[in-house]
């Protein structure tokens, strides 16, 4: 099953810290590939899910996913006209494609 998730964050270090965490709650023989750069930080599993950082302002458009964790404080502009519209896609009830983190 191929399941794409975007973590949107406001400042890239905090969206690499949030998938940090959720890296090291992944067993280490799920992950396929890990990806981590100054400008990128990507997480592959063996099962196809695929994990992003990806800087929430308008150069975010054209992303597609499954699903969205979104930095609080984010913007109800960014949100609307950059977020959900990548959600497009997504199979998961509304209230389940985006996610709020710290």
């Amino acid at each position: 099953m191929f399941n794409n998730i975007i973590i949107f964050a406001t400042h890239l270090e905090t969206g690499y810290k949030f998938l940090d965490n959720i890296v090291g709650e992944i067993k280490y023989k799920n992950i396929a590939k890990i990806s981590k750069g100054k400008m990128e930080y990507c997480v592959e599993l063996k099962d196809g899910t695929c994990y992003h950082v990806v800087k929430a302002s308008d150069s975010a458009m054209g992303y597609k996913c499954n699903k969205a964790y979104v930095e609080n404080g984010t913007s109800e502009e960014i949100i609307n006209c950059v977020i959900r519209p990548t959600l497009i896609m997504s199979t998961l009830p509304q209230k389940e494609q985006i996610k709020f983190f710290d």
